[in-house]
């Protein structure tokens, strides 16, 4: 990309060129406005714009299968498992299938359902927390049986097509309102084998003020889990180490797993 973004510049450069840019687009949009598009303005030189706006998308073309991640990118129980056995902390892993700030659903249970089945035995002796997943059914129950033992059905009623419900045993042991610009209720769910943040609104996982808000000594935890597709300042600034989990969910990584109907063309 870094050599794209040059050739861009260098027709910027060029007095009659007001502008040139790749826009990648969001491909979890299926429409073909939201594909990549490669524009470039020029004052009243229509043939040169269209010139240098397809030797652009060529270039995009035919560099696009060496495009990748810019950290380790593994799938969700794998990304997991190395997480696991590190021995460093934090180690973050990023759920990336069901990122809420580029707009999945947030109530994904991929995560917490191989923690709580598959890696079980791994999680013991270890730190885990989870931020986190969206319910607000879930949510006022807890609300209504602080401190209590409860068996609660977590998750997957948003997203049904790439997970389900998720049954788990704990007790919620700490809640704050209003927290961040949307007010939303959160709560901390302790099971055994991670500790789990539940929010009664559909908010990003963005930053440490949710950590500090429950009280949670968060530079201790093994393994922080955030459903993000990357990691934002705040938790590149603390993670020791980190790992993308390439799960399925709304907003999937791995763009050759989705089932496009709109293919762009280069024209």
């Amino acid at each position: 990309m870094r050599e794209i973004i040059a050739r861009l510049r260098e027709m910027e450069a060029e007095d009659d060129v007001l502008a040139a840019s790749l826009l990648l687009g969001f491909p979890w949009a299926d429409t073909a406005e939201n594909g990549v598009t490669a524009l470039v303005v020029t004052k009243d030189n229509q043939a040169k714009a269209d010139a240098y706006a397809r030797e652009i998308a060529g270039e995009f073309e035919a560099r696009k299968e060496s495009f990748g991640f810019s950290s380790p990118a593994y799938e969700a129980e794998k990304a997991l498992e190395l997480a696991l056995g590190e021995d460093v902390k934090p180690v973050f892993v990023s759920d990336s299938g069901d990122n809420p700030t580029a707009g999945s659903t947030g109530d994904n249970t991929t995560v917490i359902r191989l923690l709580s089945t598959d890696l079980k035995d791994r999680c013991k002796g270890k730190k885990i927390l989870v931020a986190g997943i969206y319910d607000p059914i879930a949510l006022k129950k807890l609300r209504d049986n602080m401190y209590r033992e409860v068996e609660l059905s977590v998750g997957g009623v948003y997203d049904t097509e790439y997970c389900s419900p998720c049954l788990l045993k704990g007790k919620a042991v700490r809640h704050v309102e209003n927290f961040g610009v949307f007010a939303s209720e959160i709560i901390l769910f302790e099971t055994e084998s991670f500790e789990l943040i539940i929010t009664s609104k559909h908010i990003g996982f963005t930053g440490v003020a949710m950590f500090e808000a429950l009280g949670l000594d968060y530079m201790n935890m093994d393994v922080i889990v955030v459903k993000l597709g990357y990691l934002t300042p705040d938790f590149k600034e603390i993670a020791a180490k980190s790992y993308l989990a390439l799960s399925r969910g709304c907003t999937d990584e791995v763009l050759s797993r989705l089932n496009y109907r709109h293919r762009y063309k280069l024209i």
